[in-house]
Formats: structure tokens, sequence, C-alpha cells
């Protein structure tokens, strides 16, 4: 085991010179208590015992407020807040300090994802938009070319964030619909086509003429294609293209198909449709718009006396067992 040696002379040297130190400073006071004595001048004696009690008390004062001094100063050591205000370093730290914050901040503003259209052509420069830095401090950007290494330059095409997609929605940085849901467009789109084939009627032939308003020529469809033309309420939408495909409006029918797996899967999905998805759809649909064309008037004079022969046999049917009830109940009476 090793012997502290240099601890042990360190400790001993130090408690002899404060002995020494308490023996040399008690000397004074001790020989002037001891001659007030001899000399019957008790006064002397109050003042330097007085003087030297209030020396202490200072004394042990001022020790203790060093002793909480050094604690508080050594228990705030590992501070709960980074050191960098006013008085807590130099001007010339503060102003290095302040001067990585500002830049800190334009890097993150130009980082952020956003919108940058409308700063694209506020600068009036295509594919790259200026930088905060560039912006807010043209003087200083003038005077000093640091700057340049913390520019972020922007390019529309292809921001530093990358593209920003949400299924079910379109990207705020797109340019022909921005914010838009497309659960609300999926469910218009049924009525969309029963608008369009409804709009497809034939004018009525019994008038003949058509009515005249004050800006515009307003023809007036045949009824009884538009009752054709129009999707019943419980209807659905496969059976209401497979009713239009026998029409001869939908054009290709293989066009129908297609658009059906995909609206079904959009719309029963229990995942949103993504961008490609969606705009897939939307151009399976305007595909589907474009090829309307007019129905067949033949075909739906044929297809609507069908009909109203089926309406007349079911209610002569409807008829006859009416009266074979009456009859019954006639004879039984």
């Amino acid at each position: 085991m090793r012997i502290p040696l240099f601890r042990i002379w360190y400790s001993t040297t130090y408690t002899v010179l404060f002995f020494i130190l308490i023996i040399l400073l008690g000397v004074t006071p001790a020989d002037t208590i001891y001659q007030s004595i001899r000399t019957d001048d008790i006064q002397k004696i109050f003042i330097v015992a007085g003087v030297y009690f209030l020396t202490f008390l200072i004394t042990i004062l001022i020790y203790a407020t060093r002793l909480y001094t050094n604690r508080s100063v050594l228990a705030g050591i590992p501070k709960a807040y980074i050191p960098i205000e006013n008085g807590e370093v130099g001007k010339m730290v503060r102003r290095m300090i302040v001067k990585s914050l500002k830049r800190s901040a334009i890097i993150a503003w130009d980082s952020r994802p956003r919108d940058t259209r409308g700063e694209i052509q506020g600068d009036g420069r295509t594919g790259t938009r200026p930088s905060t830095a560039e912006r807010a401090h043209p003087t200083l950007r003038r005077r000093s070319h640091a700057h340049d290494a913390t520019i972020i330059h922007v390019s529309d095409s292809s921001p530093p964030w990358g593209h920003i997609a949400h299924p079910g929605w379109f990207s705020p940085a797109t340019e022909d619909f921005p914010h838009l849901n497309f659960w609300s467009v999926i469910l218009e789109l049924p009525n969309l086509i029963e608008a369009k084939a409804v709009s497809l009627a034939p004018p009525d032939p019994a008038l003949g003429i058509q009515s005249q308003t004050q800006d515009s020529v307003q023809i007036i469809p045949d009824a009884q294609a538009v009752a054709l033309l129009q999707r019943p309420a419980t209807m659905g939408l496969r059976d209401y293209l497979g009713r239009l495909s026998s029409f001869g409006l939908i054009s290709p029918p293989s066009l129908g198909i297609k658009f059906l797996s995909q609206y079904e899967y959009a719309r029963f999905s229990s995942s949103a449709l993504t961008e490609p998805e969606f705009r897939n759809l939307m151009s399976v649909f305007a595909d589907i718009l474009s090829g309307m064309t007019e129905p067949d008037s033949a075909l739906l004079a044929e297809i609507h006396a069908a009909e109203a022969e089926s309406e007349t046999r079911s209610l002569a049917l409807s008829d006859l067992s009416h009266s074979s009830t009456s009859s019954a109940v006639n004879y039984r009476t």
C-alpha cells in the first residue's frame, strides 16, 4: 500500500502554520488585556473584546457566503439552458452565436416543406427560388460573400424535401388542383355520367319546333328518352353502365369495364387512392365522357315500346288476378 507522504506533509504543515497564526494573532489582544487589568482600565478590555468579536462574526459571515456561492456555482454547472445571453459570454462570442443562429434559421426556413410557386413567380425566375438570405439581407450579401455558402437554392422540379404526397389528396404544390380531396370527386362521378347521358337525349319529336328564349335556343328533350337515360335510385353504377352500353353510349364497351374496376376499387377499398391512381381513373372517366354520342332514336323507341308492352302485360295480369279474386268472393257470398 502506497503511503501518501505529500498529503501528510501538506496537512501537517498547514495545521502547524494555522496554529502559529492563531498564536500570533492572539498575542496582541492578550497583551492589551493584560496591561488594562494591571492599570485597572476596564474600558479597553470591552473595546478590544467587542472589536475582535465583531471581526469574528464578519469572518464567519464572509466564509458562509463564500461556501454558499461555491456550492451554488458548482450545482449550476450542468445548466438547464445554454448560457449564450448577454453577460454570460463575451461580446465577440455573443456576436458569433447570433450570426450562427441567424444562419441556422435561414437554413431551417429554406429547408421547410412548403408551396414555392408564389415565391418563384414573385422572383421572376423559373426553376429556382431566391433564398431567405438573398431577399432579407441584400446589403449584407453585397458586403460579404459568407452567406452564399448557406443559401439553399430551391428548385420547383426537385425541392430538397422531395415530393410530398398523401393518399387521398393532391399535393399542395400541384399546379392544377392543389388541396383537392379525391373522395369528394369520386362520389360525383356517377352523377356526372348520368348528367352527360341525359344531355344527349334527342329532342322531343312531338313538338316539332324549338322554344325560343331571350339569350339562346333551348331544345326540349324527349321525355321518354330522358326517362330511359336516367339512372333509377335503386340501380347501381355497374348496371347503369351496362344499360348505357346497350344504348350504344359507351364506346368502346371495354372502356366501361375498365372504368368500373377502377371506380369500385376507389369507392370500396379500405385504402385511399394515390395521385397516379386518381389521375388514371380520371383519364378513363374523361375518355368515357368524350366517347359518349347521341343514342339511336330508333333503338330508344324500340326499347321504350318493349317496356310499354311489358307494363301493359303486367297491368293486364294484375287486372285478371283482381277479377278472379272478386269472382271467388262473390261465389262464396
